[in-house]
């Protein structure tokens, strides 16, 4: 009697990908992450990392991408291949920061600046439209600049060994 037995099918490269990439989110602790795959992608959603760890998690999914899009040849070039691991076309990151975080970053400015930011509102919700004279942007695009760790007057006010100084 021929007993055919079906062998399972292989998971499609996105799926192993984004397997991949939430176990080494759980190995590292952060459980506030969402990871998606459709279409050849992976979609990884996270909040409040600090710039050290958000650095650390897109070095790591970036082995998972196949290459990049290169808009001057309207192609895309497989620029990273790696037949060892598996691969998609397109990982995409991103890292939002809650109120409380922004909230906690703000505290921190008036308490170190406070005569930059006597006028403003105490609620950092509240200061979506005020401008600073400094580099001409917004309150609220250097509370995201500080929290992302690209504000060099005061990312080292806030960060320090990936945790958000209290005030």
């Amino acid at each position: 009697m021929n007993s055919a037995v079906a062998e399972p099918k292989a998971k499609p490269a996105q799926v192993q990908v984004a397997q991949l990439i939430r176990k080494e989110l759980k190995r590292r602790g952060i459980t506030n992450a969402t990871v998606r795959s459709a279409q050849g992608k992976v979609t990884i959603s996270v909040e409040d990392l600090s710039p050290k760890l958000e650095k650390e998690i897109k070095t790591y999914v970036a082995q998972f991408e196949l290459g990049h899009f290169c808009g001057y040849e309207d192609a895309y070039v497989n620029s990273n291949k790696n037949n060892s691991i598996p691969q998609v076309k397109f990982v995409f990151f991103s890292n939002t920061f809650s109120d409380e975080m922004r909230q906690k970053a703000y505290d921190v400015m008036q308490e170190r600046s406070p005569k930059n930011y006597a006028f403003l509102p105490k609620e950092a919700s509240k200061i979506f439209h005020y401008h600073q004279d400094l580099d001409h942007r917004s309150v609220n695009e250097t509370i995201d600049r500080v929290l992302r760790g690209k504000d060099i007057l005061w990312s080292g006010y806030i960060w320090t060994n990936d945790e958000l100084l209290d005030p």
